[in-house]
């Protein structure tokens, strides 16, 4: 049966916490890719939305609790988050694909607003306050929630 890229219907809301984990594929692995990227373009974007998944992975374990607060490598990990969504208009500016993308062909349709979504996780990183687990899970709400904004707009359904 073939998948049809479609873009991520509303969902009821639910944990922001959650949105951390699902957040740029770090639960697992591509649902719809038919294994590693072969365009370098799209394996650069790829790696770069990896490495936000993995940060804001980092935070939602310790907003979870699932991991010990630590508010330093809280702070360096949103600092991450923010460098690396300033890059997201540049590399998906060349309109590059490969099998194993599930960037949606929307995204240079509506670019302004692929960028817009770009800027607000970017802006949401900046703003995160990790003096405490308390600052920092009210800070990390607007970023997963930014993250999701964008998947469900431009990113194929899981």
């Amino acid at each position: 049966m073939k998948t049809v890229a479609t873009p991520r219907s509303a969902r009821a809301p639910g944990l922001f916490l959650a949105l951390g984990l699902l957040c740029l594929g770090t639960v697992s692995g591509p649902v719809h890719a038919e294994g590693e990227a072969t365009n370098p373009a799209v394996r650069e974007r790829m790696a770069l939305m990896k490495d936000i998944g993995r940060n804001l992975k980092s935070i939602a374990d310790m907003v979870q609790q699932k991991a010990p607060f630590e508010g330093q490598a809280a702070q360096a990990a949103a600092g991450t988050i923010a460098a690396d969504a300033e890059r997201i208009p540049a590399v998906f500016k060349p309109r590059e694909s490969d099998p194993a993308s599930e960037a949606l062909p929307v995204i240079w349709e509506k670019w302004d607003d692929f960028v817009a979504h770009a800027d607000k996780l970017a802006s949401a990183a900046k703003a995160i306050d990790a003096t405490s687990a308390e600052t920092l899970a009210a800070g990390f709400r607007p970023m997963a929630g930014a993250c999701k904004s964008c998947h469900d707009s431009y990113r194929m359904d899981d």
